[in-house]
C-alpha cells in the first residue's frame, strides 16, 4: 500500500508515447514530489531539446532550398543551351551553386556539432597558439588572393584545456569572415594574450564595414544576415563562434576593430 502512489507514477510514465512529454501531475505526497519534480524538469529540458532540432532542421531545409533550385535550373540550362557561350556561362553558375552549397552544408554539420552540452565535451590540453598559426596559414590563400595581409601576434605557447576540433572552428570562421569582408590591400590582426587578472582572449581585428552596434547582437542568430550585404554567405559563421565559446565557458564580444572601424570579434575565455 506504501508503494501504490509510486507504481502510479510509473505506470503513467510507462503509458506514454515517445512524443508525449507533458508535465506529470503534481503528488500530493511529500516524499514523491521531488522525484515528480525532477522528472518534470527532465521532460522540460527533453522538449527543449526537440524544439531546437526541429526548427534547426526547417531552417537547414530553407536555406538549402534556393542553391539547389539555383543548381538545378542552372544544369538545365547546360544541357539545353542553344549555343556553347551560354552553356559555359551556365556552368559557371552551377559550380558557384555547388560551391556555396557545399559550404552551407560544411556549415550546417560545424553548427551542429557545436550544439553538444559543455558537460559532455572531451577537453583536452592543447597549445592555443599552435591551434591558431595552423587554422591560419588555412586562410592564407584567400587572404593572398584578395592581398591581405594576416598578422598574428601571440606569446610562444598558450596551454588551454579545449576542444581541438570546436575551437579550431571557431577560429576559421572568425578568420574567414575578417579576411572576406575587408577591402583589398588591408590587414587583419589576430591576437591572443592574457590581461593581469589571469583571464585569456583571443580576438580578430579586420578593416572591413563593421557591424552595427544596434545588429552585433542579432548577427549571432542562425541565417541572420547585415542588410544588403553583397558577400555571400550562409549566415552560420558566428552563430557556430557562439556555440564553440559557450562550450568552452567563454563568450565573443564584437568591438570596433582596427583605426576605430572595422569590426573587432573577441573570444573571452576564464581559467578552463
Amino acid at each position: 500500500q506504501g508503494f501504490r502512489p509510486l507504481h502510479r507514477i510509473g505506470r503513467a510514465i510507462e503509458g506514454r508515447s515517445a512524443s508525449n512529454l507533458a508535465p506529470l501531475p503534481a503528488s500530493p505526497y511529500v516524499e514523491l514530489a521531488p522525484v515528480v519534480t525532477a522528472v518534470n524538469a527532465l521532460m522540460a529540458r527533453l522538449q527543449e531539446r526537440l524544439d531546437r532540432e526541429r526548427e534547426f532542421l526547417l531552417d537547414a531545409a530553407h536555406e538549402l532550398k534556393t542553391p539547389l533550385a539555383v543548381m538545378q535550373l542552372n544544369a538545365e540550362s547546360v544541357l539545353k543551351a542553344p549555343d556553347p557561350q551560354r552553356a559555359e556561362a551556365a556552368r559557371q553558375r552551377l559550380s558557384e551553386g555547388v560551391q556555396r552549397a557545399t559550404r552551407t552544408v560544411h556549415q550546417l554539420l560545424s553548427l551542429a556539432r557545436s550544439g553538444g552540452d559543455r558537460e559532455n565535451l572531451e577537453l583536452r590540453e592543447h597549445d592555443l597558439v599552435a591551434l591558431t598559426r595552423d587554422r591560419v596559414v588555412l586562410a592564407l590563400p584567400l587572404a593572398l588572393q584578395r592581398q591581405i595581409e594576416i598578422e598574428l601576434q601571440a606569446p610562444e605557447a598558450c596551454p588551454l584545456r579545449m576542444n581541438r576540433e570546436s575551437m579550431g572552428s571557431l577560429i576559421d570562421n572568425l578568420v574567414d569572415n575578417a579576411v572576406k569582408y575587408s577591402p583589398a590591400g588591408s590587414q587583419v590582426l589576430v591576437r591572443i594574450a592574457r590581461d593581469e587578472a589571469g583571464q585569456l582572449s583571443l580576438s580578430v581585428s579586420d578593416q572591413g564595414p563593421g557591424i552595427p552596434a544596434a545588429l552585433r547582437q542579432q548577427v549571432f542568430e542562425r541565417f541572420f544576415r547585415l542588410p544588403g550585404q553583397e558577400q555571400p554567405g550562409s549566415g552560420l559563421g558566428l552563430a557556430i563562434v557562439e556555440r564553440a565559446a559557450a562550450q568552452h565557458g567563454g563568450r565573443v564580444v564584437l568591438g570596433e576593430g582596427c583605426g576605430q572601424h572595422g569590426l573587432c570579434a573577441t573570444l573571452r575565455l576564464g581559467s578552463l
